[in-house]
């Protein structure tokens, strides 16, 4: 349900009761970004709480600068972009890419409340591209709740303290992790999809020293090839042989780093039996030999 547009001022922040909001000042951004490079690829430039938000309302016509994560733990409320309304319920989270137009508003019979923070940085391209992969720009249930929570407190209890360096870096690392949660563990991926490329794995961790072809392993789990390499690739970023290929070499990695093998025998341990494809392999992966490799770690 909505309320009258008219009755709340869109460029005003809510100003219920309860609310926590901070603004990190500009000239701190810079003083901090000039002082460690490392945040001027990703910076915290607003954050807050909004609990039971009763009236809460914004509109952006021309969207703004920054990439927006909103996340409800109570409450209800919806947002629009691209003409496309959507429902929030507990627990789900959105993202408003930057200079996007958007307009949001609590439910005006359970009010939401919510954590939300705005991001700028050379990195946010990125974080977009991931959440327009995987369609983030709508309703997502969020995985790990308790610690997201946990962690936007963690971000309002620091940065109420103040804006030294040493807490400007923690807030942005910390923003980090809440996005790396929320993009990269969303309950969005299918319980099916994720069973699936966990068996995969394992039946390709269990038999490191046998070559698979990929029809064998699409057949194995009755996917067609297409099909199957597809979701495996969607799942973990690389096609199944790919990944097994990175498999073999980790625990090629392993057997030099504690055992008194030879190459060759190495290489028979995780399915090669011609010892200079192993180590071409090797290198490809590593940017080192398998020899050059044993010296260096070697325990």
């Amino acid at each position: 349900m909505s309320y009258g547009k008219n009755d709340i001022d869109p460029e005003h922040y809510w100003k219920g009761e309860g609310r926590k909001l901070l603004v990190i000042p500009p000239k701190v951004i810079r003083q901090t970004a000039a002082a460690n490079p490392l945040l001027t690829n990703l910076y915290i430039k607003e954050l807050g709480h909004y609990p039971a938000a009763d009236k809460h309302y914004t509109n952006r016509k021309n969207g703004c600068p920054e990439m927006v994560v909103m996340l409800c733990t109570k409450g209800r409320g919806s947002f629009t972009v691209s003409s496309e309304k959507h429902t929030i319920l507990p627990g789900q989270y959105f993202i408003l890419f930057p200079d996007e137009p958007h307009e949001y508003e609590a439910d005006i019979i359970d009010p939401w409340s919510i954590y939300w923070f705005k991001i700028g940085g050379a990195f946010i391209s990125g974080f977009c591209k991931k959440a327009i992969i995987n369609n983030y720009n709508r309703p997502v249930y969020a995985k790990e709740l308790v610690e997201i929570r946990r962690l936007f407190e963690d971000l309002i209890t620091m940065l109420e303290n103040g804006y030294s360096i040493d807490r400007i870096l923690y807030a942005n690392m910390t923003v980090q992790r809440i996005l790396a949660i929320l993009l990269y563990s969303s309950e969005e991926t299918s319980k099916e999809t994720k069973k699936l490329s966990n068996n995969v794995i394992k039946l390709l961790r269990d038999n490191i020293a046998e070559k698979f072809a990929l029809a064998e392993l699409a057949d194995q789990f009755s996917y067609s090839t297409s099909q199957f390499s597809n979701i495996f690739k969607k799942e973990t970023g690389y096609s199944p042989i790919d990944y097994f290929i990175q498999l073999k070499i980790q625990e090629a990695c392993r057997l030099l780093h504690h055992t008194d093998l030879r190459i060759y025998e190495v290489a028979l341990q995780v399915g090669y039996t011609d010892p200079y494809h192993f180590s071409k392999t090797f290198k490809i992966i590593m940017d080192i030999s398998p020899e050059q490799y044993r010296i260096i770690f070697k325990k």
